[in-house]
């Protein structure tokens, strides 16, 4: 669908990012790899890029827009920031807090809270582990996806739902881009070369 119908795909995602904001990443994600492509001529590429991640945009800032309009902002609007920090650091703090016992999820799930949490940690890393070994669009959006969830903050990490909810569009995509990958053999580095037809000798019909 992105080859042949990226605009399609474009409101695909649309419909996605409008049902959950932090989807329309695959959007971005989608147009990254199209741009990064090679086998089409830079005019083509952007096109399809923009095709793909431009109708999710402007539904998402309409969508925005319209909630400005409606719902009166307070303080928290200004902070979302605070969601992302430097590559790891947010989780040394989330996993300390579960290493020593001080780790309380916000929801009524016990010990779970802190193994989806690890989980999800590990989705990352193994989505990263595949995008970097395999070009293909699900382990590119794993890779970028798995990248992503390195970054949240302690703060945002420290609280079960709210992370649970940055961290959905990640575990989704690396959790994919496994999936796929073992499904699919891995491209070998080098291509087997033909063996020759040997011609049939004199005796031989």
């Amino acid at each position: 669908m992105l080859d042949g119908r990226p605009l399609a795909a474009g409101f695909a995602f649309a419909g996605a990012g409008l049902t959950k904001e932090s989807y329309l990443v695959f959007a971005a994600a989608a147009a990254f790899w199209l741009v990064l492509r090679t086998t089409r001529t830079p005019r083509a590429r952007a096109a399809g890029a923009a095709a793909v991640v431009g109708p999710g945009v402007v539904a998402l800032g309409l969508w925005w827009s319209y909630v400005a309009w409606m719902v009166e902002g307070s303080m928290a609007d200004g902070r979302p920031v605070a969601a992302l920090g430097a590559p790891l650091a947010g989780w040394a703090h989330a996993l300390g807090l579960v290493a020593t016992g001080d780790y309380v999820a916000d929801a009524p799930v016990g010990p779970l809270g802190a193994a989806l949490l690890a989980g999800s940690l590990a989705a990352c890393v193994a989505g990263i582990v595949v995008g970097l070994r395999r070009p293909s669009l699900p382990a590119r959006v794993g890779l970028w996806l798995g990248c992503y969830g390195l970054v949240l903050s302690g703060e945002l990490l420290g609280r079960f739902l709210s992370s649970m909810r940055a961290l959905a569009p990640s575990v989704l995509a690396t959790g994919f881009a496994v999936a796929v990958a073992l499904r699919t053999p891995a491209p070998s580095a080098s291509p087997t070369p033909a063996t020759p037809a040997t011609e049939p000798s004199a005796g031989e019909p």
